[in-house]
């Protein structure tokens, strides 16, 4: 009897979880199709379990066994049960995206319902008013009827007693398909979703109402259609316990994964009530069972022990509640359930990364998972423009558009400073023309909700999301979530601008370092002498390291090789494309190749293994000292200026070439000329780069060759080394307070007396 009245309470009180449930969930968001449609889903399974429940502990408590007393909360139960089918099926055709059906044939919601409703006057009305009819002409003198009248009435009511268990049958048949029907609607509904937070709410949904349904259509249905019967504890029992994985399927839908976006302290109060009815019912059974096993060992109740315990059990209930609250927490309001929670969990991560490819992409999957949408796109503001340009998104872009600051779109954006949908923003607009023309645009880039991302009151970017997959609105919580997220993205980015142009410094200070090193490991003295000439050389970068370079080096011992160049790039990639063309000039330099030959074989050389976006221009000359000669190829670079002392002239010296890795072999070859002159003691050759002769004052005005050659002439008696310090300082005298703007280098080779035969025997 005991175990009846256990089982018999959970079926009832199993219903009326889902009764309380249903009504949380309407509750939550009256106007939300889908919350009205779950709900009454809920209530239709919560009514007919508290009816059945209801009739079963009357019969079980006051042995109630005739109908005109208690039975007709059993067929009731029995009748508002089966509008659990329809409305399951009416579920599915809307969770989590309404099919196009039912927005075609706006009839056939109710459509699905008349079959019940027909079924529920057949089984339920019909019969009651039929026993209401025999009844009263039970109460009437029989004796005044005609015997055939009493037959008819008679086999009448067997007609109807055979036609309803038939129609019960039929009818058990047609709910196990609402069930069939609604279940495989259901699954392809999960197939298709490809949003996992989503399909992890389907999935919880679907397993617990298909367990419950499927347990009743079992226990109920089967046993109509094919007339056998289930024990009655065992199937009040295992109802119940359908009931409670149902309910219990959807609240942890609800509390862990949002489903249909319940805010979150009405998913705290559907936690913290399971919570406590279980510890409740938990503490009650306890104080009962002592109660029992005082009388047996005592043979009587002992009030001062039974008070004693009650209120041990009552110190001890509080801490167990809170800790299981506590647990509970970690386990059902992890994982972004709580919006605070992944407010905290966000901003701290966003303002923690300080890359930018995954700041965006972490931003825009966290949105596209938090608020199940599919369609989310973050801009922000190039820096080298006024645009504002799509840097991530979680979909396939629609239509790749870029905003500049007279759009539109960004106009608007830029009068708001928080989330808002755009069908509000479109009302923002005075001019109708402007607005039409903004909604066309909104609807084709599948624009919902806008959120600006301001800092400081500029706005850095924007956020744009779709409409849910749900179609649910946008709750309270998702914008909360959207504006702090907004605010601290703003952070993030600026933080992320600070640290890339902090870490950019500190690569291009250890790119200068490695350049720096690269150039003076290769570059030779700057100063040197040879029997019969003498050499100076200096290099003056505009940053740390520059893109010129000058080199000299041993052929033989009578013949020395001198080169000076141009990189077009700066830094360390300059630096590096330097040590390659050095490399690949000495290469074939030694092997004794003419200075033609050496230039257009490093030519191919660079076309063919470096950079095309860089080039270079070069001379390389070869000194003889011996026969006093000077042969040299020009590749594209300044003209030296060479002073010839017995003339007491200056000439620009000749010879055409195109720089370094621009043209082929084809074409470069045959525009490189090759020249020889002859050197006495006295001469001067001057090698430089353009940063020289086109040094600017703060009037923006040259220094110019003409200028470089009066000093040359002016100053022809002087030293190589002496003669470099006394131009470096006119053009440093020139220049002024003006900024270097290029790189200038200086080669500076003066022909002193003729060697002997000895001294150019001493040269390796």
């Amino acid at each position: 009897m005991t175990f009846n009245i256990l089982f018999t309470l959970l079926y009832g009180l199993s219903g009326m979880v889902l009764i309380l449930l249903g009504f949380a969930i309407y509750r939550d968001n009256p106007q939300e199709r889908l919350n009205k449609i779950t709900s009454l889903m809920l209530w239709w399974g919560g009514m007919g379990a508290s009816f059945g429940g209801l009739d079963l502990l009357l019969q079980e408590i006051f042995q109630i066994q005739n109908w005109l007393d208690f039975q007709i909360y059993r067929e009731l139960g029995a009748a508002i049960w089966e509008f659990f089918f329809p409305q399951l099926l009416l579920f599915a055709l809307v969770f989590p995206t309404e099919y196009r059906l039912l927005r075609r044939f706006r009839w056939l919601p109710v459509a699905i319902f008349i079959p019940h409703l027909l079924h529920f006057l057949v089984i339920f009305v019909a019969p009651q008013l039929f026993v209401l009819y025999r009844a009263h002409i039970s109460g009437q003198m029989t004796e005044n009827l005609p015997e055939f009248l009493i037959l008819f009435g008679s086999m009448l009511s067997k007609l109807i007693e055979v036609s309803l268990i038939l129609h019960k049958k039929l009818f058990s048949i047609a709910n196990i398909i609402f069930f069939l029907i609604a279940l495989l609607t259901l699954s392809y509904n999960y197939n298709r979703i490809q949003q996992p937070h989503l399909k992890q709410q389907i999935r919880f949904v679907i397993v617990g109402i298909c367990i419950a349904a499927g347990l009743y259509a079992a226990l109920i249905l089967l046993p109509v259609i094919f007339e056998f019967q289930i024990p009655l504890l065992l199937q009040s029992g295992l109802i119940a316990t359908g009931l409670l994985i149902g309910s219990g399927s959807v609240a942890v839908s609800i509390i862990r994964y949002r489903f249909l976006d319940i805010n979150l302290l009405l998913r705290k109060s559907i936690f913290y009530t399971f919570s406590a009815a279980l510890i409740g019912g938990t503490y009650l059974m306890v104080i009962r069972y002592f109660d029992q096993m005082i009388q047996k060992i005592f043979g009587q109740e002992i009030p001062v022990l039974e008070i004693g315990f009650f209120l041990f059990a009552l110190i001890l209930f509080q801490p167990l509640m809170s800790g299981l609250e506590t647990f509970m927490d970690k386990i059902f309001l992890r994982g972004g359930s709580d919006y605070r929670t992944a407010i905290q969990e966000l901003s701290s991560e966003v303002l923690t990364i300080l890359d930018f490819e995954t700041l965006k992409q972490e931003v825009v999957e966290r949105l596209s998972k938090s608020l199940m949408t599919d369609q989310v796109i973050l801009y922000l503001k190039s820096l080298k423009s006024d645009c504002y340009v799509p840097v991530a998104w979680c979909k396939k872009m629609l239509e790749w558009t870029t905003f500049n600051e007279k759009s539109r779109l960004i106009k608007q954006i830029k009068n708001i400073n928080e989330p808002i949908l755009a069908k509000n923003l479109l009302r923002m607009v005075p001019d109708q023309q402007e607005a039409l023309k903004l909604q066309e645009l909104l609807k084709k880039l599948d624009v919902y909700l806008i959120v600006p991302i301001r800092r400081q009151g500029k706005m850095k970017g924007f956020i744009t999301l779709g409409q849910k997959i749900t179609k649910l609105r946008y709750t309270y919580e998702d914008m909360t979530l959207l504006n702090v997220l907004s605010a601290q993205l703003a952070v993030a980015i600026e933080n992320i601008h600070l640290y890339e142009e902090l870490a950019a410094r500190e690569r291009a200070k250890k790119e200068m370092e490695i350049a720096q090193r690269i150039q003076q490991v290769l570059s030779p003295p700057q100063y040197q002498t040879f029997p019969g000439i003498e050499l100076s050389c200096i290099t003056l970068p505009a940053i740390e390291v520059g893109g010129d370079y000058f080199d000299f080096f041993n052929l033989s011992s009578k013949r020395i090789g001198l080169v000076i160049g141009d990189v077009s790039g700066k830094g360390v990639f300059g630096a590096v494309y330097m040590a390659i063309v050095r490399s690949f000039v000495r290469a074939h330099a030694l092997q004794d190749e003419s200075p033609r030959e050496t230039l257009v074989h490093v030519n191919s050389l660079l076309r063919r293994e470096s950079d095309r976006r860089l080039f270079i221009s070069l001379f390389y000359g070869i000194f003889d000292l011996e026969n006093r000669t000077l042969l040299y190829a020009r590749a594209g670079h300044n003209h030296p200026i060479f002073l010839n002392s017995k003339k007491n002239e200056c000439v620009m010296l000749d010879g055409k070439g195109m720089a370094l890795g621009i043209a082929g072999t084809s074409i470069f070859e045959p525009n490189l000329e090759e020249v020889e002159i002859n050197v006495q003691d006295g001469d001067l050759l001057l090698l430089y780069t353009d940063g020289v002769t086109e040094a600017m004052d703060e009037q923006r005005e040259e220094f110019t060759e003409e200028r470089l050659i009066k000093l040359i002439r002016k100053n022809q008696r002087e030293s190589a080394r002496n003669l470099m310090d006394i131009i470096l300082e006119d053009v440093n005298q020139f220049v002024g307070k003006a900024e270097q703007h290029d790189d200038m280098t200086l080669v500076s080779l003066k022909v002193l007396l003729a060697p002997t035969s000895d001294q150019l025997g001493k040269i390796i």
